[in-house]
């Protein structure tokens, strides 16, 4: 008897080892609140206005340049001009309150207005603090509808407002250009047009037939930055921690165009779609979910990061815009975990976003020498067009396209 109640007492033991673990996950990481979040989200900051912020869901702080209205930008829905926004805060997962703070910012990108979405969209999941580092008195405010101008002869647009700058390319006279800025010497408009991932080139105001009225344009230098361009982050700042519910920013730029931002002091070139978060050792981690990104991209060595690829940035390395960037290597399994919230903002709130955007899968298994990890996307031919371009030019080392493409390279 004793010993067929202690075998009774052995099973239920057992059993309550096995399932606590999962109700505790469960009740840290609660589904509803997540998904309640989500579906709200995308009714709460739908069409969103160029250089506006929308609280997406409780709980959400900030901070204004001036005063501000009693209540103002206080709940779900709310709006608020970035011209009148210092920073904003996230909060983290809060299963007492049913809280788990997300806001979008949608940001102009230093793009002409004639470019189909060239806003930037920012969107601050958990504990995330951001802070405008472009003083608004110092912000550029491009036109939102950029300037027709028509070139009176055959004309050179060129990457700078410079003679000696690379062209971008020759056009024929009476073609039709769009400008949203002058140089500083008023020489030269900068407009929209294509070249490769570029979508800017600069003509001098001497090819123009009738050449406009240049103070109705505003002045850009190679420090201009429009509101948000340049931004101090830090992610993870206590509550709950769970993979569900992670603390991230992510930025979604033109698809396939390249855009200039300055996170921490860091300058990054973003192609698509990049997620920020910083580590609790002084780092700041990119990694790179479609297009690409180029770190460090004004010095003489970029550092290219493809899809499913990370890198880590010490922040008290970064000098005049560069950091001392790891060498980009395959996000891990645990980093990857933590992306999948992001899927599931594409089902519930894809509208808010540019374009849908698919996590790629680590696989890993066991290889010669150690377990060896690799990549699967959704769509590769799609996911990796610029990734095998850039790997023909030699941007991306041997060894990465070696994991992107392993039944090409040898």
């Amino acid at each position: 008897m004793n010993l067929r109640l202690g075998l009774i007492l052995l099973l239920l033991l057992l059993v309550a080892v096995v399932v606590m673990p999962a109700q505790a996950q469960e009740d840290v990481c609660p589904a509803e609140i997540l998904e309640r979040a989500l579906v709200e989200l995308g009714t709460n900051c739908a069409n969103l206005g160029r250089n506006n912020a929308c609280y997406g869901f409780n709980d959400v702080q900030a901070d204004f340049v001036g005063a501000v209205p009693s209540g103002f930008f206080s709940q779900p829905s709310d709006r608020a001009d970035l011209n009148v926004l210092q920073s904003i805060r996230t909060a983290p997962l809060d299963k007492a309150e049913g809280t788990w703070g997300i806001a979008t910012l949608n940001v102009q990108a230093n793009l002409p207005g004639a470019l189909p979405g060239q806003n930037v969209v920012f969107m601050l999941l958990g504990a995330v603090e951001i802070e405008d580092a472009v003083p608004p008195e110092d912000a550029l405010i491009l036109p939102d509808d950029p300037l027709e101008v028509m070139t009176a002869d055959v004309a050179q647009l060129r990457s700078e407002p410079d003679p000696k700058a690379p062209i971008a390319s020759t056009v024929l006279a009476g073609t039709p250009l769009w400008a949203d800025g002058v140089s500083a010497d008023s020489q030269w408009l900068r407009v929209f047009f294509m070249a490769g991932r570029e979508a800017t080139a600069w003509v001098h105001v001497a090819s123009l037939d009738s050449p406009p009225a240049l103070t109705d344009l505003p002045v850009i230098t190679p420090e201009s930055r429009t509101p948000m361009q340049a931004f101090h982050f830090q992610t993870g700042l206590g509550g709950v921690q769970c993979d569900e519910a992670p603390s991230l920013l992510l930025v979604q730029g033109p698809e396939n165009i390249a855009v200039n931002i300055t996170a921490n002091g860091a300058d990054i070139e973003i192609g698509s779609f990049i997620v920020l978060r910083t580590l609790g050792d002084d780092t700041m981690q990119i990694i790179v979910l479609s297009g690409g990104a180029k770190l460090n991209p004004h010095s003489t060595r970029p550092i290219y990061a493809p899809p499913g690829f990370t890198s880590l940035c010490p922040l008290n390395s970064i000098l005049r815009g560069n950091c001392s960037w790891t060498t980009p290597r395959v996000m891990f399994k645990t980093e990857q975990v933590l992306l999948l919230i992001i899927n599931r903002i594409f089902q519930r709130a894809a509208n808010l976003f540019h374009y849908i955007v698919h996590v790629p899968e680590v696989v890993c298994a066991s290889g010669i020498g150690g377990v060896v990890c690799e990549l699967e996307f959704p769509e590769p031919d799609l996911a990796l067009s610029r990734a095998r371009e850039q790997c023909g030019a030699g941007q991306l080392s041997p060894d990465i396209c070696r994991v992107l493409f392993p039944s090409e390279t040898s």
